[in-house]
């Protein structure tokens, strides 16, 4: 037997003992409330099969947290970078340099969609001494958060105008390679200059500080 065939056979023997440890859950479940075999029976059904993959899932995914929703961002109100430069310019909006560069290398919701968005802070991801950009992303998705779409940066620039003074936010997202090969995400900020729409490079090595805060959209 190949290698290949004998790890595809021990997934096989896994999932399926994941699958009767839930059956045999739920058959103590139902005798416990005073059910009958034929209730027993049913979780045999294709209907049945389905209530217990779903049950499964939801074991397989219990360490995964809800987090309150932040903030809804609307995508597609614009189709390009052209109209987001518009957009942005004429509700006074400053973009940055290299957030005008890597804008221009996104891609735009051709349809309009909102996405519920989480801030999380590096402490609150569990680095309380800091961590690199990898690591916050990995630790966010353990958690069942999810990077989000580029647009948001300047979709959530123009539609959050009541942001707090000093306060920046990163847009967890992939990375963008500018037009020098650095890797860059967007950022929104307010300080004495007014609101902003920037770029922060994410080198590997780079350490961000404990404090610093993300913005990842639902994982829901």
């Amino acid at each position: 037997m190949s290698k290949r065939s004998k790890d595809e056979l021990e997934t096989m023997k896994t999932v399926a003992g994941v699958m009767f440890a839930v059956v045999t859950v739920l058959t103590d479940a139902v005798r416990g409330l005073g059910g009958t075999f034929e209730h027993i029976r049913r979780l045999t059904t294709p209907e049945g099969a389905e209530t217990v993959k779903a049950i499964a899932a939801l074991i397989a995914n219990d360490n995964k947290k809800v987090f309150p929703i932040w903030r809804t961002v609307k995508l597609g109100l614009h189709k390009n970078a052209d109209e987001y430069c518009r957009a942005l310019h004429v509700a006074d909006f400053y973009i940055g340099i290299f957030a005008n560069n890597i804008l221009g290398r996104i891609t735009f919701s051709v349809a309009e969609r909102e996405v519920d968005l989480i801030v999380r802070s590096v402490a609150e991801l569990g680095f309380a001494n800091g961590a690199t950009f990898a690591q916050i992303c990995d630790a966010a998705k353990k958690l069942g958060l999810s990077l989000c779409p580029a647009e948001v940066g300047p979709a959530l620039r123009e539609q959050y105008r009541d942001q707090p003074m000093n306060e920046w936010l990163v847009i967890a997202m992939e990375p963008i390679t500018d037009s020098d090969s650095d890797l860059g995400v967007f950022d929104v900020a307010r300080d004495g200059d007014g609101l902003e729409l920037g770029c922060c490079f994410v080198n590997p090595e780079s350490v961000w500080f404990a404090d610093g805060r993300f913005v990842f959209a639902s994982g829901k």
